[in-house]
């Protein structure tokens, strides 16, 4: 089902208002709108993301897709470290964790919009896998298939 066979369906079911009483792009905004809150509600592997990445011992924050928009969590990928997950915080609290300097293996994690902070500063090269979730691209056309 495509954004155009939507609209039609949720015309017919709101009564069938024509285009002049309610425009087309207030139909998509509300169809694009109930999308992205079924996207956010339940676990669709499309708006699901996963990525690795290497940390190194210069760096304690790193970029995120701006895109995703809720990290599930953070763990280590490396295959002597599996499964050991890094424990959120908030960014208002993350200067409790200030190491004073001293580096070590990242025990927390805090987002702060499209970067990564993870505590304490590395100590070496971890691998880390970043599990989150993305915002889906807005239906604009009447092709457009979620």
């Amino acid at each position: 089902m495509n954004l155009g066979e939507m609209e039609t369906m949720l015309r017919a079911r709101v009564g069938n208002p024509t285009a002049t009483d309610q425009a087309s792009t207030v139909m998509r905004e509300c169809l694009n709108l109930a999308y992205f809150d079924l996207c956010d509600r339940f676990h669709f592997r499309q708006v699901r993301n996963r990525l690795r990445f290497d940390t190194d011992s210069t760096h304690n924050l790193y970029q995120i897709p701006p895109d995703w928009y809720d990290i599930i969590r953070v763990r280590f990928a490396d295959s002597n470290d599996r499964g050991g997950r890094l424990e959120k915080i908030g960014p208002n609290n993350a200067f409790l964790l200030d190491s004073g300097g001293v580096a070590g293996r990242p025990t927390h994690y805090a987002l702060w919009s499209t970067e990564l902070q993870v505590y304490p500063p590395p100590d070496g090269v971890y691998t880390l896998e970043i599990f989150a979730k993305r915002k889906p691209a807005t239906l604009a056309s009447p092709g457009d298939v979620p």
